[in-house]
């Protein structure tokens, strides 16, 4: 595992824990940002679940604000020590949507407020780009795509790194 990398993803995923923890400790101070967002949650997950799944969702804006603070904290924290990075980024990218929508917002109604749209939509591409990151190996739909056209050959399981399989030694004796 390259240091880099790993320096690289504990540094992303540090202002993401720290949000969603303090969402999670303090939801009074960010309840009337995320209230109309609450609002229209609730009224798509009424619409779209049936009840018996939509009674596990919070109801209030305290309950969502902790919610998307411990989507925060999770993936946050799968990013930083690479166990599930891949799914950890993609709950920033859903945790990190609102937060570029309410620095739009923010920047409409606010001229004093120039650099949060764009920290928080340079945030957004970077988890992006670790939720899509494979480190250098090809993709599991790369691999399949491969495998349809007969160009990679997988090894045989009876094949030991450093012999010949038998119809080689066969043919080679």
């Amino acid at each position: 595992m390259n240091l880099l990398r790993v320096a690289g993803r504990v540094l992303l995923a540090g202002p993401f824990v720290v949000r969603g923890v303090a969402a999670i400790r303090h939801p009074s101070q960010s309840s009337t940002a995320a209230e109309p967002l609450a609002d229209c949650l609730n009224g798509l997950a009424d619409r779209l679940l049936p009840p018996a799944a939509n009674r596990f969702l919070p109801r209030s804006v305290l309950g969502w604000v902790r919610f998307h603070g411990a989507v925060e904290a999770l993936g946050g924290a799968m990013v930083a020590t690479g166990l599930g990075r891949r799914l950890g980024g993609l709950l920033l990218v859903g945790a990190q949507i609102p937060h570029v929508f309410a620095a739009a917002r923010l920047r409409i109604d606010d001229e004093d407020s120039d650099g949060e749209l764009p920290r928080q939509a340079a945030l957004l591409g970077a988890v992006v780009i670790e939720a899509l990151d494979t480190q250098g190996r090809p993709s599991a739909r790369w691999r399949a795509a491969e495998r349809r056209r007969g160009q990679v050959r997988r090894p045989s399981p009876a094949a030991k790194p450093g012999k010949a399989p038998r119809s080689e030694a066969k043919a080679l004796g």
